[in-house]
């Protein structure tokens, strides 16, 4: 079943066997999911899940030894087309903001409704995003709006860039407007991360929606995400998932920051 086309194919870690059981038959009964492995902590994680070649990675945050954000870590340059969704009873905002930056593209609280897990996964597997928005938006705006100081040296044409960039136009899209090469747009997005501090699309639309920019900005902050892909989780409820039963652009460099 897990080697026929369509199927999601997922690793499940955590160190709560009981939770482990019963989200393996949840998801495997599931017509287009399959649980193809699962590990109990982060060293295991990393042995166990490259030969599986998953497309989900359900990962605990809080698991002992090595938590799930190193697990998240190391796996980062490595398995590029693992797209994880981090499992969690509770998430500090560092861990939040820095889940994100490594390329974590779900939350999922472990109380949240058997549905809201189904869907993250699905939405995730389709090259979106699954926040609980408002937590999300909170927390993220509240992390950036830290850096302070209302200069950051941005040229014209990068300023250029942050607008089409917010216009949600991808890299090709960005420098057949402006006239320059793709690499060029590169380029003007690495030097606008490093100066506002951001390190993808989408921590720099947060940016500039919590600070002024000299440019016409007309989307509000949740039309943004909307346009980035970022689905909101709806309101959970005290169903466990287990017991209920922004597309990233292509044409990033070579470095751990997103262009």
């Amino acid at each position: 079943m897990d080697d026929q086309p369509g199927i999601i194919r997922i690793f499940l870690a955590d160190d709560h066997r009981l939770f482990r059981e019963a989200l393996r038959h949840l998801l495997n009964a599931e017509p287009d999911m399959t649980c193809v492995g699962e590990a109990s902590d982060g060293q295991e994680t990393l042995r166990l899940l490259p030969p599986l070649n998953p497309g989900i990675l359900l990962l605990d945050v809080a698991m002992p030894g090595m938590s799930g954000l190193e697990v998240l870590r190391q796996l980062a340059s490595s398995h590029r087309r693992l797209r994880t969704i981090l499992l969690t009873v509770a998430v500090s905002d560092d861990d939040l903001i820095e889940a994100v930056r490594l390329g974590a593209r779900g939350v999922v609280m472990k109380h949240a409704a058997t549905a809201q897990l189904l869907a993250c996964i699905r939405t995730v597997t389709a090259g979106g995003y699954w926040m609980q928005r408002d937590i999300f938006l909170e927390r993220l705006q509240a992390a950036l709006g830290k850096q302070s100081g209302s200069s950051y040296h941005l040229t014209p044409r990068e300023l250029q860039v942050i607008h089409e960039v917010l216009a949600c136009a991808s890299n090709h899209d960005i420098a057949a407007k402006l006239g320059i090469s793709d690499d060029t747009v590169k380029s003007h997005l690495s030097n606008i991360y490093d100066k506002l501090g951001v390190s993808s699309r989408l921590e720099l639309a947060m940016f500039a929606h919590a600070h002024p920019f000299p440019v016409p900005l007309d989307q509000n902050l949740a039309g943004s995400l909307d346009a980035l892909g970022i689905t909101p989780a709806p309101a959970t409820n005290s169903h466990p998932a287990s017991k209920g039963a922004g597309e990233d652009s292509p044409n990033r460099p070579h470095r751990k920051k997103r262009t």
